[in-house]
Parts: C-alpha cells; structure tokens; sequence
C-alpha cells in the first residue's frame, strides 16, 4: 500500500513538473515564475534583471524597462541590464537614450563584443554613421569572426556611400558565414549602385534562397533584369513577387511595366490596372497605363490616365510632356501650350538647382 501511495505521488509531482515545464515555455509562465521569486527575494537584482529580459522579448518594453531598472537599483555594476533597456528604447526608436544604457554597459564590460554591436546599430539607425563604423570595429576586433559585426559595418559604409568599402566587408561577411542571405542581399546592393549589375543578380538569387523573407531580394533581381533588357527573366520574377505580395500595388505594377515591354497589352492593362485599384495614387501606373491606352487609340483614357499621372505629380515631364503630345495631336493648341509652359518652368528650375 505505501508503495502504491509513494509510487502515486511521484507520477504527480512528475506530473506537476511537466506542467511547470510548459509553462515556462511561454512569455507568462517565464513572467509567473520571476514574480514568484522576486516575492521570495525582492532584493535579488538577478530576478528583475530575468523578468525584464522575457518581457523584453515579449515586446513589452514599458514594463521591461521598470524591470531592469529596479534591477540597476539594486546593483548598479549590471552591465546586461544597461544593455537590455537600451535594446528596449532602440525598439521604441529612441536611439540617443539607447545609446547612453550602451555607454554605461560598455563602461562595466568593455570586451563584450555583442555591446559594441548594439551601440554601433544604435549609432547607424541614428545616422551618426563614423561612431557607428567605430563601433563595428572594436567588435571585429574582439571578435574577429563575427560575420554580423561586418555585415552591420558594411551596411554603415553603404550609406555613407563608401561603397567598396562596404562591398568588403559584405563579402568577408559571407566567407565567415556563407549562409547569410542578409550578406547577400546587401552585397548584391552595393553591386547595384556599383553598376556591377550581372554579379548583383547572382547575389540576389543567393538572398532570395537563403533568406526567410525572399521578396525583397526577387524585387531586386527583377529590377536588374529589366534595367538589362532581360524582360522574360524580368516577368518571372515579378510573377513570383506578386504570388509573394499579392496587396503590393508595386509588385502589380512591376509585373506591369514589363508585360508593356514585351508587347503583351491584355496583361499589362490588368496589371495597371490592379496596381491603381490598391493604390489610387501610384503616378507611374496612371503614366503607364495612360501610354498604353494611347498605344491602342484610346485617347480619352489616355488623357485621363495621363491627367491623373500629373495631378499626382504635378512636377513629372514625362506625363506633362505625354499629355502635351496628345493635346496637339487632338488639336487643342491652348492646352498644350500651358504644358509647354509648365515643361519650361521644371526645365529651368532643374538648372537652377544644378548651378546651386
């Protein structure tokens, strides 16, 4: 009997520690069990510091914040807890605050490369873009093989327009980690604005497979296609990218552009037409679909198209001087006149700004 008794309570306490197992497995059973500890030890800086580090990755940021504080409180040599409350005003895009809680964790623990890289990504997304590259150096130099330290390098130097620098550091990124489609897509960037256009498609490729969100890397394939003259290769990958973004009137648009280039009209006019419907004010599908309804002699839906291009974008020539075109050739002389006019001032204007 008392082995039956004993053999009962331990097939519940096995039970009970099943469920405790589950529970933790969730943001509010990680939270529960926190709570119950600084209960127990309200002095022990250790349980705020855990609590605000699950309600951090929880995305509550406010509460986490009170957590970590209490726990600097406390002990204020906690460098980790400086860090996760900068991480918590960086997702609240205070990076200047974020900055100063990466100061103070620096200050504690210096040779932590994992604190370089989080002040250095405050730094980039505050566009101070020298003490970010600084940042991202002292974390390569820690850590010589972390291929994130050189990626977020290269990111700084690409928009600070150092562009082989950058192309560098995406590709020692990807020596050390060649699974990394971010490496990739970025590398394939930098190509881009270096008119290496060719190897950016082959980046891209390597993005759009290793990545978890691959639209962004065929987007970009696709576009180079097309800058090439590749408009077969173009069409599938916008396909692809409206499958991908079925509610993106570029997406719609894109595919667009390119079946007008490839003479295929029926679709090209759905798709125009697809991308207006999302977005009642993309000019460039208004534009291009305005030429194409002048391509098939329908020239009341053309001016209207075109009209629309330039009420949206009252400084675009190219649907001022389209619908210009299309006045004369109705006949209306006045109308077109005041185009030419205002084709003149944007003219000058864009001299101005030149000379300036």
């Amino acid at each position: 009997m008392l082995k039956r008794l004993t053999g009962w309570a331990l097939n519940k306490l096995a039970q009970r520690v099943e469920e405790l197992a589950e529970e933790l497995k969730t943001p509010e059973g990680k939270i529960s069990y926190f709570t119950a500890l600084i209960s127990e030890e309200p002095l022990n800086p250790d349980h705020y510091l855990g609590r605000g580090i699950v309600r951090y990755r929880a995305s509550q940021y406010e509460t986490a914040m009170e957590d970590l504080s209490s726990a600097i409180s406390i002990d204020p040599s906690l460098a980790d807890a400086y860090q996760y409350r900068g991480l918590c005003k960086y997702e609240e895009t205070r990076f200047r605050e974020a900055i100063e809680d990466f100061s103070l964790a620096l200050e504690i623990s210096p040779k932590d490369h994992g604190k370089w890289i989080a002040r250095g990504t405050a730094f980039l997304s505050d566009e101070n873009y020298t003490e970010a590259f600084s940042d991202f150096t002292q974390a390569i130099n820690l850590e010589p093989q972390e291929s994130d330290a050189f990626l977020r390098r290269g990111i700084t130097s690409y928009y600070a327009c150092d562009l082989e620098l950058a192309l560098d550091d995406f590709t020692r990124a990807i020596e050390i980690d060649p699974s990394s489609g971010d490496a990739y897509y970025w590398r394939g960037l930098t190509r881009v604005e270096l008119d290496y256009r060719e190897e950016s498609i082959e980046d891209f490729s390597k993005a759009a497979e290793l990545g978890d969100e691959p639209a962004n890397a065929i987007h970009n394939r696709g576009l180079q296609h097309f800058h090439l003259g590749n408009y077969d290769l173009a069409l599938e990958d916008f396909l692809h990218l409206v499958l991908l973004e079925p509610d993106e009137a570029d997406a719609k648009y894109l595919l667009a552009r390119t079946a007008y280039e490839l003479d295929d009209l029926d679709l090209a006019l759905k798709e125009f037409g697809s991308a207006i419907d999302l977005d009642e004010h993309h000019s460039e599908a208004f534009l291009y679909r305005g030429y194409l309804f002048y391509d098939l002699e329908r020239d009341d839906e053309a001016l209207s198209d075109l009209s629309r291009a330039i009420e949206i974008d009252p400084s675009n020539p190219e649907a001022l001087i389209a619908r210009r075109d299309l006045y004369r050739e109705l006949g209306m002389t006045s109308e077109a006149d005041l185009d030419d006019r205002r084709i003149l001032e944007i003219e000058a204007g864009e001299r101005e700004a030149d000379e300036g």
